[in-house]
């Protein structure tokens, strides 16, 4: 079975780029045992919809800069988790 970590992984991918038939059994089964990761897989579902339903609203001409500033947030924020 994967670990917690991994299923979060999985999950977060599964929303970008998907997964393959593998790494779908492997994330079937292990929410299957944990609630805590079916409850994770939940929540970034109900998040993932919001943004797309809130992406929809937001002016099409965003300053650069604004969003240079949060990219390079969100980088320093990955960095440090896979440090």
């Amino acid at each position: 079975m994967i670990s917690c970590k991994k299923a979060t992984g999985l999950i977060e991918k599964r929303s970008v780029i998907g997964l393959s038939f593998a790494e779908k059994f492997q994330l079937h089964i292990h929410t299957a045992m944990c609630s805590a990761c079916t409850n994770y897989q939940k929540q970034s579902v109900l998040i993932d919809n919001m943004l797309k339903h809130t992406s929809k609203h937001l002016p099409a001409n965003i300053p650069a800069e604004n969003t240079d500033h949060v990219s390079g947030l969100i980088s320093k924020i990955l960095n440090k988790k896979n440090s």
